[in-house]
């Protein structure tokens, strides 16, 4: 499959170069259920490839596109791959400012404050990953909330940095003013992430001010 991955590698899948491989697939002489599953294979590589920064480009959706067409993949052979793919989109739109509505029962909000996340979730210790307590999180359009024994507010104006262990499922804060950062496991912690980071877009765009990465 080298002359596939060549092929790709401008992030382009052009007429000529889907001729060109039908042609090495014919002088091969190999039967379409022995090319199938080799196709899908890159195919499976590249969508990994084009969601390892967990954003999808319009550059590498339409490279996917360009590929199911030319290997005749069909939406049943690769349906795990779209639904993710549709997550992700999904979480570029939050990150954009399309900010979900959630649940705000019980929770120790100000009036007209709107809640944009909530979820169970475990503060964990920043070090070691050791749970420290249980609780709730909850995102909202002022600040970020840990509902527990004892009750964290942080103001969204106080975030300096957010980032996600993806494979712990941990979303760590750092701040301006707080002195010691926090962290919390969380079932979606890719959701909470990107939700933080629409309500911070939103809340520097009605500030005028650039939002931290």
């Amino acid at each position: 499959m080298d002359a596939v991955q060549q092929a790709l590698a401008d992030g382009r899948l052009e007429r000529n170069e889907v001729r060109h491989l039908r042609q090495i697939v014919k002088s091969l002489e190999l039967r379409a259920d022995e090319v199938k599953p080799l196709l899908l294979n890159v195919y499976r590589d590249r969508h990994i490839e084009a969601l390892s920064d967990r954003v999808l480009s319009p550059t590498e959706e339409r490279l996917l596109d360009d590929m199911r067409r030319a290997f005749a993949i069909t939406d049943r052979e690769v349906a795990a791959e779209r639904a993710e793919a549709e997550r992700f989109r999904e979480l570029k739109r939050i990150r954009d400012g399309e900010l979900p509505a959630a649940d705000d029962a019980g929770l120790p909000l100000k009036r007209a404050e709107a809640c944009h996340y909530r979820s169970r979730a475990e503060r964990v210790s920043t070090a070691s990953d050791d749970v420290v307590s249980a609780g709730e999180l909850a995102v909202t359009d002022e600040r970020v909330l840990y509902v527990s024994a004892r009750t964290l507010r942080m103001p969204l104006d106080d975030i300096a940095s957010l980032d996600v262990d993806t494979q712990q499922g941990v979303l760590r804060l750092a701040f301006h003013r707080r002195k010691r950062p926090l962290a919390f496991k969380l079932a979606d912690a890719l959701t909470a992430e990107a939700v933080l980071v629409g309500a911070l877009g939103v809340l520097y765009a009605e500030q005028g001010i650039a939002a931290a990465d």
